[in-house]
This record gives C-alpha cells, structure tokens and sequence, in this order.
C-alpha cells in the first residue's frame, strides 16, 4: 500500500511540473538537492537551509508550492 501511495504522489508530481520530467528524473534530481541545519548564537532551535537548486530542482520545488528569491528557498 505504501509503495502505490508513493507511486501516485509520484505521479501527482509529474503532472504538477507539465510532464516536463519523468518519475524518476524528479527522483534523481531530489537527491541531489542538499540542505543544512544551522544553529544561530541566541536563537532556540536550528533552521533548515537548501542550498542553491538547479533549474529542474526549481520547478519541482515550486509545484511543491516553494517559492526561490535570490537563491534562497522559501516556504509559502
């Protein structure tokens, strides 16, 4: 059951970025992407930050409902 859910989330996603990718593209391109905690003096807890996403990352990001200014990526 699980592997069908993730299978139509997959999918979702596909259809999301316009059939531009394939399942496995968006897959690959994903891993890729890097993030790191980083825990500012004063601050309580630590924040998530991705580094710079490449183009295909971008979109995918974006039907996700992620929103890229200047090379940061934020939660809309």
């Amino acid at each position: 059951l699980t592997c069908l859910l993730a299978l139509t989330c997959l999918r979702l996603l596909e259809i999301k970025v316009k059939g531009k990718y394939s399942g496995g593209t968006i897959m690959e391109e994903m891993q890729n992407l890097n993030c790191v905690l980083t825990w500012n003096k004063g601050e309580k807890s630590p924040k998530v930050r991705i580094e710079d996403p490449n183009p295909i990352q971008e979109e995918v990001l974006k039907a996700l409902g992620y929103a890229i200014k200047d090379g940061w990526v934020l939660q809309i």
